[in-house]
């Protein structure tokens, strides 16, 4: 209804405006491309980087954890070498090596008797 008495004017200017207008509309969709494209960039350079920083995270956490389990086992390995050296240190004495087979075998000397009294400690 109300379009048929609305008319446009085609002179010099209207048409300036128009297309100083259709520029505007081409800029804006030209610099939102743009930025679009900036931040698909951005993105795309951000994220390898960030996978990479995770990744070598992850290995080194496990590498850590590893480390650390096998400081443990040296420090084991390192305790029962020294109580078997101090076990050999002692198995070279004459007399500990007498003592410890007549307590655990029950082995005499000529003419001596053993008695086996009752371990008090057995009840704590």
């Amino acid at each position: 209804m109300g379009k048929d008495k609305i008319t446009t004017l085609s002179n010099e200017y209207t048409k300036e405006v128009k297309k100083h207008e259709s520029m505007k509309i081409r800029y804006k969709h030209f610099s939102r491309r743009r930025i679009a494209g900036l931040a698909i960039l951005s993105i795309i350079l951000f994220t390898y980087p960030t996978i990479e920083l995770v990744k070598s995270f992850s290995v080194l956490v496990d590498t850590k954890t590893e480390l650390h389990q096998i400081q443990k086992k040296s420090e084991q390995a390192s305790d029962e070498v020294e109580s078997n050296q101090r076990k050999v240190k002692q198995l070279e004495d004459n007399d500990y090596v007498a003592k410890v087979a007549r307590n655990r075998y029950y082995y005499s000397k000529d003419g001596e008797q053993v008695y086996r009294l009752p371990d008090t400690n057995q009840g704590e």
